[in-house]
């Protein structure tokens, strides 16, 4: 067992105050993010709810103060409504422990979406988003301003805030158009709700035919809901058809759209305003190294998509 293994299991016994708590399996890697680090582990001796296949997701250093905690009061409070978010048990602020930032939480059983033999599944993928956006967020603010969270990091202008931050401190002038262009065209929200912020077939598991867990709650906001399908539609319309062998991305996103529709409405005009904040956040990302956003095909869709949308022509850094 490495010292990051006995390291957490000593941590486990204390915290949930079972010292005969043990390995039934060692953490082993699965995959990953470009800010998390993931294992799977199994214990003995564990309660009932705990004693099934674990998550580990460690938060890697720059990936943000607080992201262990925010990350799991979403998603409790979610899965608390039924909606099928894993379950978070444990979650550690306390970088001394093993180095960064960690939740555990429940192992969800299912396939990625894409993986699943369906004829419907753009449908589902608006179905199941709607239904997230029906969720009040009134019970998931209260419980995130009980914990000294406030709503701006989370809101439109959290992602401002965090934009201009970068742009101040990387030196990304080639940017500033484009944010510019989003403070002045930025429109009233009248409505919010959760935002899950990455809703693509690779976070959401199937079982049977049926959503069995949507993943990754790392950049969940609370604001207006079209944001979430804006950021959907970009993910699907541009890295999505480069990035998956036979992705008929203009005929799935049609669909995912037209099931959204028929249960929450959707404003053009905002849609593409959404778009292009989008677009300005997956140029920022491929300049801090976020290798999709670099990919030459995809970084020539995404200056396009904000041309279109903006009338715009940004020129990023080449990225050798």
């Amino acid at each position: 067992m490495d010292s990051r293994s006995q390291a957490l299991l000593t941590y486990l016994r204390r915290e949930w105050g079972l010292p005969l708590l043990e390995y039934q399996s060692l953490p082993k890697p699965i995959v990953g993010g470009f800010e998390t680090s993931i294992f799977e582990f199994q214990l003995r001796g564990a309660p009932r709810d705990m004693s099934g296949r674990l998550i580990l997701r460690l938060f890697r250093a720059g990936s943000g103060e607080g992201r262990a905690l925010r990350e799991s009061i979403v998603q409790n409070a979610v899965s608390a409504t039924g909606y099928p978010a894993p379950r978070v048990f444990l979650t550690c602020p306390d970088k001394s422990v093993l180095r960064e930032e960690f939740n555990v939480m429940e192992k969800m059983s299912g396939r990625p979406m894409l993986e699943t033999p369906s004829e419907s599944l753009p449908e589902t993928l608006g179905r199941i988003h709607a239904t997230l956006h029906q969720i009040d967020p009134k019970p998931l603010m209260r419980m995130l301003e009980a914990q000294g969270i406030g709503q701006r990091r989370l809101s439109l202008q959290g992602i401002f805030d965090w934009i201009r931050r970068r742009i101040d401190s990387a030196g990304y002038d080639w940017l500033r158009p484009g944010m510019d262009w989003l403070d002045e065209n930025k429109p009233e929200i009248r409505q919010v709700a959760i935002c899950h912020g990455d809703f693509h077939p690779l976070n959401i598991l199937m079982n049977d035919g049926e959503v069995s867990a949507i993943l990754d709650w790392s950049g969940f906001r609370i604001t207006d809901p079209t944001l979430d399908v804006a950021f959907t539609k970009v993910i699907l319309t541009i890295p999505a058809p480069v990035l998956v062998t036979g992705f008929a991305s203009e005929g799935f996103v049609k669909r995912y759209l037209s099931a959204y529709q028929r249960e929450l409405p959707l404003l053009p005009e905002r849609l593409m305003y959404f778009e292009a904040l989008r677009c300005v956040m997956a140029l920022l990302e491929g300049a801090d190294g976020q290798v999709v956003w670099r990919h030459p095909d995809i970084l020539i869709q995404v200056l396009e998509k904000l041309s279109e949308h903006t009338g715009l022509r940004i020129k990023p850094p080449s990225y050798s």
